[in-house]
């Protein structure tokens, strides 16, 4: 055969795979032209571990390749199966540094040899296929190189800088306290501005004025137009610095119901102005924003709207996957979200139980979030855990304040469910009566579950030691978090016990074609994103945020952040942690949205390359990390 139908051969195989996908078919057959083909029998050594690199690197055309690494033992250990169109031997930065691993044919294989010197030239002109080769070989769990292209469209404008590079911050009115209300309305409507600051004599921020403050108050006849702007501004004003990203910007306007947020030189109040950031400004730059739908959800008039309103936030979170927007965004996103249809839920069933001629008691009392809405990773619609804590009522009243928390979680819990949001089938709701308890019970129960673990079943109680206050007096939720610290404090047996706990869940060693391979040679058909993934890295991030005091940090990526402060030497092991969970939290959710179901269950044909190669670093990263943890808390 000729070598240039050879070449066209080889450049009409590559071209099925990624990187070689975004190179143009004439870039191929020139690479192909350069190289050459190989054949190995079953159970030769391709390359072996810190042996230098040759001037080529191989892609499978037929066969199956072990890779082989080494563990803290000593011993080879199988780390990754490789197939059709899968590379072998590129480190995609330096062709200096030795193989990492070793790679042995467990069959007859057929290679190409592909020269490194020609082939990284080519990577360069090509920058999907360059960040291909980051995910697939340095790795990492996520893209090599921010987009710098159309970022509205990719969700990357979440993490842009802020107002002061971005919104034009120049453009802003201002006024004094005592103008009147009429010369500021007439400067609103001439500049085609939406707020004007109110400033003191140095120009620090004492309120703000809206059109809607105009409409609502001043046009009604409220307010009369002579009056000075200090009767009609919303004062104190939110202010912010100039380095806040959009995501930021926009999740302060959602938590507290706010279309305009003051920017000033330091953040705070106390220093000059510079400029407002509008939701209008942020809509006319990035589109379809979430806080219009949450302003709504504030007003529902009853359960159906409200899950409606919920079906349109999770509209808008798919198309935030979609464009793999920045996480930590989509996190406080969803959980600020879901505190609003919490919030509507409550008001919702207080009316209603005092429509029922019941009256509310003067006792505080908290909303508590578990399990994954409590670490605010529930970004999709699975069942409800959660809990009620109430100051310890006066004797005389007690029954009557249980009876009234109760009756208030169950219309609570119904209206969550209209809202898609399921019943715990073990009942462990705020709704139960083991989950509906005043200060003094929840504290007794921790203790219970701290002292004997073992006799109290902790392995399936963990999840709720990430709770989170939601709506109601927060300080209940902190006077129970300081009372657990104390338990763990006082029963040192209690961490390592949970972290040997967390060593339950193994992931796969890889993605084999079609399959799962798991350490025992054992091909399954899917991965199981929660026992694969999420639970390793969940339970081993919470047993590190429960031995360092950082109860705060319920969210499983802030832990491992955390983590790797606490331990320098280890923080590139908890920074890959970190990002391990963010990709498997973006994935399982993903494909869930996708599917409309859990996203549990993944079959590998699902996923496109780049992503099985994220899952399997994964799987390496949470090995690595249980090993560490094992060391650490000394464990068998």
């Amino acid at each position: 055969m000729k070598t240039s139908s050879i070449s066209l051969r080889v450049a009409d195989f590559l071209k099925s795979y990624p990187p070689f996908s975004y190179i143009s078919y004439e870039d191929l057959v020139k690479l192909s032209g350069s190289g050459r083909v190989k054949f190995h029998e079953e159970g030769e050594h391709v390359f072996d571990m810190g042996e230098p690199r040759g001037r080529h690197f191989y892609v499978i055309q037929q066969g199956t390749v072990n890779i082989y690494g080494r563990n803290d033992k000593g011993l080879d250990e199988l780390v990754d199966v490789r197939v059709e169109g899968d590379i072998l031997g590129v480190y995609w930065v330096t062709e200096e540094q030795p193989y990492l691993y070793s790679a042995i044919t467990a069959s007859d294989t057929l290679l190409y040899a592909l020269p490194f010197d020609k082939f990284m030239p080519l990577i360069s002109q090509y920058q999907d296929a360059k960040r291909y080769l980051a995910d697939y070989f340095s790795g990492r769990h996520g893209p090599a190189d921010a987009v710098s292209e159309s970022d509205a469209q990719t969700g990357q404008w979440l993490t842009k800088s802020g107002p002061s590079e971005t919104y034009g911050l120049s453009r802003y009115l201002s006024c004094s306290p005592d103008s009147p209300i009429k010369d500021v309305a007439r400067l609103v409507a001439s500049q085609q501005h939406q707020a004007v600051v109110v400033v003191d004599e140095n120009d620090l921020p004492i309120g703000i004025i809206t059109e809607a403050d105009l409409c609502a108050r001043v046009a009604t006849g409220d307010i009369s137009t002579e009056a000075p702007v200090s009767e009609l501004m919303s004062s104190p004003v939110m202010t912010v610095n100039s380095e806040l990203t959009t995501g930021d910007l926009l999740l302060l306007m959602l938590t507290h119901g706010l279309r305009h947020l003051c920017v000033t030189q330091d953040g705070t109040p106390n220093s000059p102005v510079v400029g407002v950031v509008a939701e209008r400004e942020l809509q006319l730059f990035f589109g379809r924003l979430p806080n219009s739908a949450g302003r709504q959800m504030m007003d529902a008039p009853n359960a159906t709207a409200l899950a409606l309103l919920r079906d349109r936030a999770d509209e808008l979170l798919r198309e935030y996957l979609e464009t793999d927007a920045n996480m930590p965004f989509l996190i406080e996103y969803v959980a600020q979200v879901d505190g609003l249809v919490l919030k509507r839920a409550l008001k919702m069933a207080e009316a209603e139980l005092v429509s029922r001629g019941l009256e509310k008691p003067d006792i505080d009392y908290c909303w508590l979030a578990m399990h994954s809405e409590g670490r605010k990773e529930r970004l999709l619609r699975s069942s409800q855990r959660t809990a009620m804590v109430y100051a310890d009522p006066p004797e005389e009243s007690a029954r009557y304040c249980r009876r009234w928390f109760l009756h208030l979680a169950e219309e609570v819990t119904g209206i969550l469910a209209t809202c898609g949001f399921p019943i715990d089938s073990k009942g462990r709701v705020a709704s139960s009566t083991d989950w509906c308890q005043p200060l003094s019970v929840w504290k007794a129960n921790f203790t219970k579950w701290v002292q004997d673990p073992v006799e109290s079943q902790i392995i399936t109680l963990t999840p709720f030691f990430d709770l989170r206050p939601v709506a109601g007096k927060a300080q209940l939720a902190y006077a129970l978090r300081d009372h657990i610290r104390s338990q763990i404090k006082a029963n040192p047996s209690f961490i390592p016990l949970l972290a040997n706990d967390a060593m339950a869940n193994l992931p796969p060693v890889t993605i084999f074609r079609d399959s799962v391979m798991d350490k025992a040679g054992v091909l399954w058909t899917c991965i199981d994103t929660k026992v694969h993934i999420l639970y390793p890295l969940v339970d081993v991030a919470r047993v590190y945020a429960l031995e360092l005091n950082e109860e705060s940090a319920t969210n499983t990526i802030d832990r491992y952040k955390r983590a790797a402060a606490h331990f320098p030497e280890s923080a590139e092991l908890f920074e890959a942690a970190a990002e391990a969970a963010r990709v498997g939290l973006a994935i399982q959710s993903l494909i869930g949205h996708r599917r409309g179901d859990t996203g549990q269950y993944i079959r590998p044909d699902e996923l496109d390359k780049v992503d099985q190669e994220r899952l399997k670093s994964i799987f390496r990263t949470i090995v690595k990390l249980l090993d560490h943890t094992a060391a650490h808390f000394k464990l068998a």
